[in-house]
């Protein structure tokens, strides 16, 4: 077993134990089908429409990869999210998302830093501000059918109203490409909040390319 490989499914191991661990949260479902449009070597473009039925949230989510260097990716984004809460109440947001990804490699583990100022618009509440940060580690190998990609990360999450750190989310993940026309990516994600409770997060992506082209995708942002 190689060294990059190692790491990584030791990693992943201490995941899933901390996972095991924490019984108690509530698990919810995300659900995120959509397409791909690569404009170009250098813009790929996301849409798609998000679903958690079990908190009674809809969403959209548009958003784009501008590569500006080989090491720095530009990733503006737009997320509506709509909320019907179980005991009626009701809550909407336009979200903005900007975000500049650093990436690198070691090896053979590609690394990329995202560092994104989530602004979150509320038409029935305050507004909130936030600093995330999320570091996370990738080995993608090719099998003689899909190309996979199992990765690990970390994201804080610093709350601009509060002036202090609120959340912290530890998660594992596989992408792969199924077919050279669509992309598969599943995340369990353990989240810490200091506000709301810790919760057990599961993420679904499916992607379709509206137009195929070599180029290494970029996972679901979470």
């Amino acid at each position: 077993m190689s060294s990059p490989l190692s790491v990584i499914l030791c990693l992943i191991l201490t995941v899933n134990t901390s996972f095991s661990q924490t019984n108690k949260a509530q698990v919810v479902p995300w659900f995120f089908p959509g397409v791909i449009y690569q404009a170009n070597k250098k813009i790929e473009i996301w849409g798609q429409y998000g679903y958690n039925y079990r908190q009674g949230i809809h969403a959209l989510y548009l958003q784009s990869f501008i590569k500006t260097g080989r090491h720095f990716i530009f990733n503006p984004a737009y997320l509506y999210l709509n909320i019907q809460g179980p005991n009626g109440t009701r809550l909407q947001e336009h979200t903005l998302m900007n975000a500049v990804i650093c990436t690198f490699k070691i090896n053979q583990i590609v690394i990329d830093d995202r560092n994104m100022i989530w602004n979150r618009f509320r038409l029935y509440g305050k507004d909130i501000h936030f600093y995330r940060n999320r570091l996370r580690f990738a080995l993608p190998f090719t099998t003689h059918r899909f190309l996979i990609k199992p990765y690990l990360f970390d994201e804080v999450t610093f709350s601009f109203n509060d002036g202090r750190f609120t959340r912290n989310r530890l998660a594992v993940g596989l992408s792969c490409k199924v077919t050279k026309w669509s992309l598969l990516d599943v995340t369990w994600l353990r989240e810490y909040d200091k506000l709301n409770g810790n919760t057990n997060l599961f993420f679904v992506t499916g992607l379709l390319e509206l137009s195929h082209r070599k180029v290494e995708r970029n996972s679901q942002q979470k």
